[in-house]
């Protein structure tokens, strides 16, 4: 019935069994079949799925690819997804996913002793906020560097959110569309009208409240007349990978490291647990920093 199903085929069936499922989560599944063609030099129509036929055979072609161990992860995730689509032999599915659960647990590992080393090379969070609180903002000049300041101070004295969160997002005072339905920043409050928990989404309010950060956005504020609020010098609201950038060069400017997001978040995780919190503040804090389940958190407990 589907042996000679096309990646179409297959995309459409997947629509028809995850049909809340979102556009990202669609998109990843087609990624992954379409990878498969890659590795394996044809059509999805040509393999005639002889490539669940046997998963350390999968596996196997898979690792003598070119792509990345997490990219391989996500094929093979997407492969399982793809067995319970065909309603598989329980056998076959068991072997597939057995392979996803092992190499999954691999990858925990690898990422737990990666967080423990990159910590280790790092100050700690409140060294980082102090070099940010010597800064005096009068010395700012530029438009550039005064949203460099404030994008690294948004996640060193304040709630390290995940950047998209800040894409998109406009001063409310700004706006003059009706019926506006994206993240805004209102005084000192940012408002975020869908907070991503997990699979969840959610409105979530984060005041800010240290004074440094709340003298910053009012500098950005005169500064910055657009209606974006993090935007270039003519206007443009900026992308994800703008925003990574910036700051990046301003952990290297003021900091003299390379540091991404998680490497703020991590360092914000640690700096919480070192307060000794209780489970309650802990679940708070995995929902705060839009974690779907306690697992990196619980992670990070135990490792340090």
């Amino acid at each position: 019935m589907f042996i000679s199903h096309s990646v179409a085929d297959f995309s459409k069936k997947h629509d028809d069994c995850y049909q809340h499922s979102s556009s990202s989560t669609k998109t990843t599944f087609i990624q992954g079949l379409k990878r498969i063609e890659k590795i394996w030099g044809k059509n999805l129509c040509e393999l005639k799925l002889e490539f669940l036929n046997d998963p350390n055979d999968f596996l196997t072609k898979l690792e003598e690819s070119n792509y990345s161990a997490n990219t391989n992860l996500s094929t093979l995730t997407q492969t399982v997804k793809l067995l319970k689509i065909l309603d598989a032999p329980l056998s076959t599915y068991n072997g597939f996913l057995k392979l996803l659960k092992d190499k999954t647990i691999v990858r925990e590992a690898e990422r737990n002793t990666n967080i423990i080393v990159s910590i280790q090379q790092k100050p700690s969070l409140e060294v980082l906020q102090n070099k940010i609180l010597e800064t005096n903002p009068a010395d700012i000049e530029t438009y550039e560097e005064l949203r460099m300041l404030l994008l690294v101070s948004l996640y060193t004295l304040s709630l390290p959110i995940k950047i998209r969160n800040y894409v998109g997002m406009k001063y409310y005072n700004r706006l003059t569309e009706d019926g506006y339905t994206g993240n805004y920043i209102i005084k000192n409050t940012l408002h975020i009208k869908n907070y991503k928990t997990g699979n969840s989404k959610s409105v979530r309010n984060i005041k800010i409240t240290n004074d440094f950060l709340k003298t910053l956005l009012e500098l950005w504020e005169e500064m910055n007349p657009h209606v974006h609020f993090l935007s270039n010098s003519s206007g443009r609201e900026m992308l994800q990978k703008d925003v990574n950038t910036t700051l990046s060069l301003a952990g290297r400017h003021y900091f003299g490291l390379t540091l991404n997001v998680e490497d703020y978040r991590h360092l914000f995780i640690k700096d919480e647990l070192d307060r000794d919190p209780s489970l309650r503040d802990k679940i708070e804090l995995s929902k705060s920093l839009g974690y779907g389940s306690m697992n990196m958190v619980d992670n990070m407990t135990e490792l340090f």
